[in-house]
Order: C-alpha cells, then structure tokens, then sequence
C-alpha cells in the first residue's frame, strides 16, 4: 500500500481509510522544529516533536506526537542512527 501525506487507502485496500502525514525536518532547535509537511512549512513546537528528531529525519504523526520515521519515507536520513 503506497501512503504519503494527504494520501488514504483505497477501499480495496482496508476495511478502514488512514491518512499517514509525513514531512522531513529541516531545522531543529530547543524550542522546536521546522518541517516540510505536504506543501507546506511549519514550525513545531517541541513539546509535539520526539526528543531525538534532528535536521534531516523524515517524521511521521502519531496522533499525538511527531516521531522519526521507522521506515526512512522519502530516502531521508534516518538511516544515519543506525
């Protein structure tokens, strides 16, 4: 199943649609991040960012926290922590 952000599965695909939004950080700081999400540049605020997301990391929505993504969506380097 392909999902990026803004994208949900198919019907074919599940009994049940989820949205997956997905951004790659490009500054991290004390106070928060700021991250590509879709088209759009955002500021996080820290309290809604895992600890260890740095510049680079493709980051996904928990449903209450933006962590780095396990799966290294859109070739980013999260590979780097390994």
């Amino acid at each position: 199943m392909r999902e990026s952000a803004g994208e949900s599965a198919g019907a074919a695909e599940g009994a049940s649609c989820v949205v997956r939004r997905v951004g790659i950080v490009t500054e991290a700081g004390a106070d928060g991040v700021t991250a590509e999400i879709g088209d759009k540049t955002l500021r996080l605020p820290r309290d809604k960012v895992a600890a260890n997301v740095a510049a680079g990391d493709a980051i996904v929505w928990t449903g209450s926290i933006w962590a780095a993504s396990e799966r290294a969506d859109r070739g980013t380097s999260n590979m780097r922590k390994a």
